[in-house]
């Protein structure tokens, strides 16, 4: 009772006082345990699965040219690369099968995914006689870890690959802007991979 209207008295009398300690309170609710601000510890973890993306995406283009080198022919059929960047998950096999169906009506283009923990990986092979390449596609699945494209192409009789290009989306993104990345990777390689250029 009167405890707690003198209390209220006092922060009415220093409106100051009461919202300093408002915001206080506030900041320490989007502080995560170890004192790290939020924004800033999902930063962090976002470059942690980017560091894991990158990685997977090396080997994936190793896997690829040593298959060509194997077959004259690069895959989209990930158990031919002997890639394994995790166990497989289902989280988002509606939109993996859209975008696999959309992309699988191309001619000339194959496409096959794997969804793992953090990540979609989708392998996109292009059989085109005079420029046959794999475009690699690692889709973020998570908002504050950027997604991956990579290319790996013939030129002048010489299998070449890029370090792959960082994109700012993910599957959090609506399903169109992500499809957009895909088609424009699928079109347009030398964005992502200058050399294809040269």
């Amino acid at each position: 009772g009167l405890s707690s209207l003198l209390n209220a008295r006092e922060q009415l009398a220093s409106p100051q006082l009461a919202i300093s300690e408002n915001y206080c309170a506030l900041r320490k609710s989007e502080m995560h345990p170890s004192g790290i601000a939020l924004p800033t510890f999902l930063s962090i973890v976002g470059k942690a699965k980017e560091v894991e993306a990158t990685i997977n995406m090396g080997n994936l283009s190793k896997s690829q040219k040593i298959y060509y080198n194997e077959k004259g022919e690069f895959t989209r059929d990930i158990s031919k690369l002997n890639f394994a960047p995790g166990p497989e998950y289902s989280e988002y096999e509606s939109i993996v099968s859209l975008v696999t169906a959309v992309v699988s009506s191309i001619d000339g283009v194959g496409i096959y995914s794997k969804e793992v923990d953090n990540y979609v990986y989708f392998i996109i092979a292009i059989d085109d006689d005079d420029e046959p390449r794999a475009i690699h596609v690692a889709v973020s699945k998570i908002l504050f870890a950027r997604t991956y494209a990579g290319v790996v192409y013939l030129k002048e009789g010489d299998i070449q690959s890029c370090i792959p290009e960082p994109i700012d989306i993910s599957l959090q993104d609506p399903p169109l802007a992500y499809m957009a990345v895909l088609s424009n990777v699928i079109s347009n390689p030398g964005e992502y991979c200058p050399g294809i250029l040269e």
